[in-house]
């Protein structure tokens, strides 16, 4: 399933979700959430996948045997914000992405995004669109080309 033909050539966090629940809802996929994987074998003969899972919301383990397996685990599904020295005597605020929620919040404010991922400049953005006096920090060189610019 392809983006729409208007889409930008940086997807934001508000576009990608809304694929992401059109693509639920168009291919009728029925995810399994708080449900920890304890085991997955594929069985070479009956080509599936048989899984024991751990319901977390009910404390079970449940079994599945389907076809496909989707791991959706999330590549920094945990926080980590680097002991820096001078941080924790810092007196503004300190937050993690995950705990991001809108640029308005930091008009006139001058903040520092560190890292040049998905998320960091996405937020760089926001700030940036809302007001705020954003600078970024970021441990290497990065180009700042579009792909398209190769392909020409």
């Amino acid at each position: 399933m392809s983006y729409p033909l208007d889409a930008p050539t940086y997807i934001p966090k508000t576009l990608f979700v809304k694929y992401l629940d059109n693509y639920v809802e168009r291919f009728n996929i029925r995810p399994k959430y708080l449900t920890s994987v304890e085991t997955s074998t594929f069985d070479n003969d009956g080509k599936c996948w048989s899984i024991v899972a751990h319901d977390m919301a009910k404390s079970t383990l449940v079994r599945f045997t389907t076809k496909f397996l989707v791991v959706a685990s999330g590549e920094n599904s945990a926080e980590n914000i680097p002991m820096i020295p001078g941080l924790r005597s810092f007196p503004g605020d300190v937050i993690h992405s995950s705990s991001y929620k809108l640029g308005k919040s930091y008009s006139d404010m001058n903040v520092l995004v560190v890292g040049s991922g998905n998320s960091g400049m996405e937020i760089a953005y926001d700030l940036a669109a809302h007001g705020a006096n954003t600078s970024i920090v970021i441990r290497s060189p990065v180009c700042t080309r579009t792909i398209y610019y190769f392909l020409t």
